[in-house]
């Protein structure tokens, strides 16, 4: 997969020449369903990991708002095509470097920021980061979609768990995103939540990390 991703990505940017506008937007789905697939099969590789207590960090201080900047334009266009604002509201003060495993800190931001995307219909998703307390950090992903009962934002997180509805909206949906995000966030240190007012009323995830990083390097 990685290796058809890389050509893929080779004939989009031009490297094989100029390509006709039709066949590059084929191309260019292409690549994003061949990113999605990568990621899914990641998402089994990770469970395996943690199910066989192989899984374990690579901790490097990073810049977690260029981390996010990276991941919102990775589904921008993604946004763009269902008509959805999607935006990442950087902080008014600069953010000290956080210690983290930036792949895995990357793939829990693109997930619940995909999740927003795949969920709302009409509107906005929102990104945003600030600081929190002394030696924290808190990322909050924000959507104008179809909401959560109250009494169930807790079981999205679990293994194969998938709020009510979901798969009408999204059949294709692996149940597993939340669950590897929380175990991500919690090998940090962190925590990972969910908020909403009801269904019809959007829906905030947010995740803290504490800035000098977890105590331990092995989850």
């Amino acid at each position: 997969m990685t290796g058809i991703m890389g050509y893929l990505s080779m004939l989009t940017s031009g490297d094989f020449g100029k390509i006709n506008p039709r066949i590059l937007s084929i191309l260019h789905n292409l690549l994003t369903a061949s990113k999605r697939m990568i990621r899914l099969i990641n998402l089994f590789l990770n469970v395996s990991r943690i199910e066989a207590g192989h899984f374990t960090l690579d901790l490097a201080k990073i810049d977690i708002v260029k981390l996010i900047e990276a991941e919102v334009n990775e589904v921008i266009n993604i946004a763009k095509e269902k008509g959805l604002k999607l935006r990442f509201k950087k902080p008014d003060k600069q953010l000290p470097p956080v210690t983290a495993d930036e792949s895995k800190i990357a793939d829990v931001i693109l997930n619940l920021v995909d999740n927003s995307i795949k969920y709302s219909q009409e509107g906005s998703v929102t990104v945003t980061v600030d600081r929190y307390e002394d030696d924290k950090v808190i990322v909050r992903v924000k959507d104008t979609g179809m909401g959560i009962d109250p009494e169930e934002t807790h079981k999205l997180f679990g293994k194969f768990s998938r709020g009510e509805g979901i798969a009408r909206v999204n059949p294709d949906g692996s149940g597993l995103g939340l669950f590897i995000a929380k175990r991500v966030v919690e090998a940090h240190d962190g925590n990972v939540w969910a908020e909403s007012k009801g269904k019809g009323k959007g829906a905030t995830f947010q995740f803290i990390l504490p800035i000098n990083g977890p105590r331990n390097r092995k989850f």
